[in-house]
C-alpha cells in the first residue's frame, strides 16, 4: 500500500496529491460512518413478551395519561424516574397516533405506565441465554374512588424479557413500547424487535 502511495505521489504535483488525500480519507471516512449505520440498523433484540392480563381494549381507548406524579403508576428505566420526560411522550405519540396522549388525568380515565429494570433471571432462557432485562408495561383504568389509585382489576399488562443487557434507556423504552403494542393472541410469544430510532 505505501509503495502504491509513492508510486501516486512521484506522478502527481503537490495540489493534485492533497486532493487525492482529502478524496481518500472522505472514501474512508463514508465507509466508516455506512458501517456504523449499517451495525445500527442491524441490531436485533429477542423479547420473550408475556400477556398476563388484558382487561382494556387498547383500540377502544379514546386517551392516555403520562402521569408527572408516582402516586397512580411507574415510569422508571434503569431505577430512573422518566415520568416528566418529553421523548417518552413522543414515543407514546408515535406509536398511539389516533390517541390523545396528555399529562396529567383529571379528564382522563386510562393511565400509561411501565418500569423497566435490569435483572439476571435464569428461569426464563432463549437458545441458552438468560434474561437481562425485565419490563413491564400497563394500561390501567384509573380508580373512581380512591382518588390517586389505579383500578388493578381493569389493566392490560405484559411483561417483557430481553436476553442482552446492552441497550440504551430510551431504546429499551422503544423495544417495550413495540412489544407491549404488538397484537398477542397466546399467552406467550416470541419477537424479534429492532429499535426505529436513534436516541441516547
Amino acid at each position: 500500500m505505501a509503495e502504491a502511495i509513492d508510486d501516486i505521489a512521484k506522478g502527481c504535483s503537490g495540489k493534485r496529491l492533497v486532493a487525492l488525500v482529502f478524496f481518500i480519507g472522505l472514501w474512508i471516512c463514508h465507509g466508516t460512518f455506512a458501517a456504523l449505520a449499517q451495525n445500527h440498523d442491524s441490531r436485533e433484540f429477542v423479547v420473550a413478551a408475556s400477556k398476563r392480563s388484558w382487561d382494556i381494549d387498547i383500540d377502544s381507548v379514546k386517551c392516555l395519561a403520562l402521569l408527572q406524579k408516582r402516586t397512580f403508576s411507574q415510569a422508571f428505566i434503569f431505577g430512573k424516574d422518566y415520568s416528566d420526560d418529553p421523548t417518552i411522550a413522543s414515543f407514546v405519540r408515535t406509536m398511539f397516533p389516533e390517541k390523545d396522549i396528555r399529562w396529567g388525568y383529571e379528564d382522563c380515565m386510562t393511565i400509561f405506565g411501565f418500569n423497566i429494570i435490569v435483572h439476571n433471571d435464569p428461569a426464563i432462557r432463549y437458545k441458552g441465554e438468560i434474561t437481562r432485562i425485565v419490563m413491564q408495561f400497563d394500561i390501567c383504568e384509573r380508580d373512581k374512588v380512591n382518588i390517586g389509585h389505579i383500578n388493578a382489576n381493569l389493566c392490560s399488562t405484559k411483561s417483557m424479557y430481553l436476553f442482552t443487557a446492552n441497550l440504551r434507556p430510551f431504546e429499551a423504552f422503544e423495544v417495550g413500547l413495540r412489544a407491549f403494542a404488538h397484537p398477542q393472541e397466546e399467552r406467550w410469544e416470541i419477537l424479534k424487535l429492532r429499535p426505529q430510532s436513534a436516541m441516547p
